[in-house]
């Protein structure tokens, strides 16, 4: 359910895999057939990777690996290119886009029966409403929960287990909360939408 690719410059990221599944498997009412994301370049993939952590950097390189502080302060079309640039030959890296998330939700609803609730750093390192869910603060100043900490993100994937998208650990890290996230979809560029 999770696997190791490498960029081009021979770095790892873990991703969670997202099979191909058809969506009536899901709920017949949502329509049929494969999710129109897993077409890339014209050929249907039997697999999808997501990455399971946030994205952070190292020497200026983007990663995607637990125990790293999240990569702030990046506007969408650096963010873009850092990871268009990890692309080789057999792996694209790229912002998530909005249709993958949404895939791996419907994925998530199916196989937990819609029940599983989103947790996360929402509160200074720590569940807005479990404070006892914590997870590792970026900087060692601070405990989770201390409400002086102007950076509160906690290192990625340092959460229990319930911070995951789907509750296991197998699952995305920090779905909730911590830092923001660009994703590919749509935007606004000097008042035009993209």
């Amino acid at each position: 359910r999770n696997t190791v690719l490498f960029d081009s410059y021979g770095n790892p990221h873990v991703m969670v895999v997202i099979p191909r599944f058809r969506v009536d498997d899901i709920d017949p009412s949502l329509g049929s057939g494969v999710p129109s994301v897993f077409r890339v370049g014209g050929v249907e993939r039997l697999e999808l990777f997501l990455g399971k952590y946030e994205a952070s950097q190292k020497n200026g390189k983007v990663l995607t690996i637990r125990g790293m502080a999240p990569y702030v302060s990046i506007n969408f079309d650096n963010a873009l290119a850092a990871c268009k640039a990890l692309s080789t030959s057999k792996n694209v890296f790229g912002l998530v886009p909005d249709a993958l998330w949404v895939v791996r939700a419907l994925w998530d609803y199916k196989h937990n029966g819609g029940s599983h609730e989103y947790k996360g750093n929402r509160n200074y390192g720590r569940d807005s409403t479990d404070h006892y869910q914590t997870g590792t603060m970026k900087s060692a100043d601070y405990l989770p929960g201390d409400t002086a900490n102007p950076d509160a993100a906690t290192l990625t994937g340092t959460g229990p287990t319930e911070w995951t998208d789907d509750g296991t650990e197998w699952g995305v890290c920090d779905m909730t909360g911590n830092v923001w996230e660009w994703t590919a979809g749509l935007r606004i560029n000097n008042g035009e939408l993209n």
